[in-house]
């Protein structure tokens, strides 16, 4: 390997990391700047005592307030410039990270409305071909399939101690619920979007009585585009019943946008 592979490496994983490594450079510009502060202000201490023990000692008596800050201010400002160099730095830093940040979060949220778009045609197209009925069969396969893999006696349950084992495949987990429990929800989240314009998966899985994993706060329904539930029924191992939950519209990160 070559040392320009290297430094175009080199510059790849910077470019990658640069909203980490910027963060980091501005957290540690703010702990520095506050110690350099603190550095200035115990030598501009010593220079301002020295300079006043000097004018006693020569007799100069200055009596005007403003001339006194003025005096003080002419001697020890060149003391602060380390320090007022390095706030700017990492504010600039911290500016710099988030920019990164907003950006690639626009360009995630644009490919993902694009994906969406393409995957919606998709299934428009499949319906047109094969049938709304066989593509809810075929809907129907791919979760029980789902179901066959991921669940196992004794795992870890959500939700209500008493309800039916339910499997929502957008957080792949499962918890208990009842069918009017699930659409209850719904119509909770629904009214929501109708009062507020716009609601988060985060509020549907609150709704559920479920905990919220972190990306839900993220993605979510506008008043433009509601919140519809499909629940089907599995079985789970072939032997005990579940309902399945899925999202026949599922929630964007541009949520918060109406369209």
């Amino acid at each position: 390997m070559t040392i320009a592979d290297l430094a175009r490496r080199a510059s790849k994983l910077a470019i990658d990391n640069s909203p980490t490594i910027l963060t980091t450079f501005g957290v540690v510009g703010t702990i520095t700047t506050a110690y350099l502060v603190g550095k200035a202000s115990f030598e501009a201490s010593d220079v301002i005592r020295l300079k006043e023990a000097a004018d006693e000692e020569r007799g100069i008596v200055i009596g005007n307030p403003r001339e006194v800050i003025k005096d003080r201010v002419k001697l020890v400002w060149r003391l602060y410039i380390p320090s007022a160099t390095m706030g700017v730095a990492a504010v600039a830093c911290i500016i710099g990270a988030n920019r990164v940040g907003s950006r690639r979060a626009a360009g995630l949220a644009a490919a993902y409305s694009i994906s969406e778009k393409a995957f919606d045609q998709y299934k428009q197209k499949v319906v047109e071909k094969i049938g709304e009925r066989k593509e809810e069969q075929v809907r129907d396969e791919i979760m029980q399939e789902r179901v066959n893999e991921s669940y196992t006696p004794g795992m870890e349950i959500y939700g209500l101690e008493s309800g039916e084992l339910c499997y929502d495949k957008f957080s792949d987990r499962y918890f208990k619920n009842t069918v009017e429990g699930i659409r209850s929800a719904e119509n909770d989240l629904n009214f929501a979007l109708i009062h507020d314009g716009y609601a988060s998966l985060a509020e549907f899985y609150q709704f559920l009585g479920l905990p919220s994993p972190a990306y839900s706060e993220g993605v979510g329904w506008n008043s433009d585009r509601k919140l519809e539930v499909r629940i089907s029924t599995m079985m789970a191992h072939g032997e005990k019943p579940c309902l399945s939950m899925d999202f026949k519209n599922e929630p964007t990160p541009d949520y918060g946008r109406f369209r």
